[in-house]
């Protein structure tokens, strides 16, 4: 197996394209892979961004210039106010609770009456 560049024995694979290299030609990844050209992306991308970012920009320009109102049929209509069908909120529909029945004490309790006798002394 021999080196992608010269004629000498291949020590390591790339990493990333899968190329035979030698010492001379390559540390981590081989020498095509590791030339910066390749990290910058191509000129149609960033003539895009540079492109994409003018319209953006002259599209936020346009917002902040432009006066309210200056469409000429809102200026000479009045605003009349929106009137939609009225929402009536009902309660949701529940199931009345059932009486269960309960057991009632068979005695009856006797309360203590007030008596109209005066007494002379008042009991403490």
């Amino acid at each position: 197996m021999e080196c992608f560049l010269c004629e000498r024995d291949a020590t390591r694979e790339c990493d990333r394209c899968g190329a035979l290299f030698c010492d001379d030609h390559g540390d981590a990844l081989c020498e095509r892979c590791s030339d910066p050209d390749l990290a910058v992306p191509s000129h149609r991308l960033y003539r895009g961004a540079l492109l994409a970012l003018f319209a953006g920009s002259l599209f936020a320009l346009w917002l902040l210039i432009r006066p309210p109102g200056d469409e000429p049929g809102l200026a000479a209509s009045p605003v009349s106010p929106v009137v939609g069908p009225a929402i009536v909120l009902a309660p949701d529909p529940t199931e009345a609770p059932t009486p269960t029945a309960t057991e009632q004490p068979t005695t009856a309790t006797t309360s203590p009456t007030a008596t109209s006798e005066a007494t002379s002394s008042p009991s403490p």
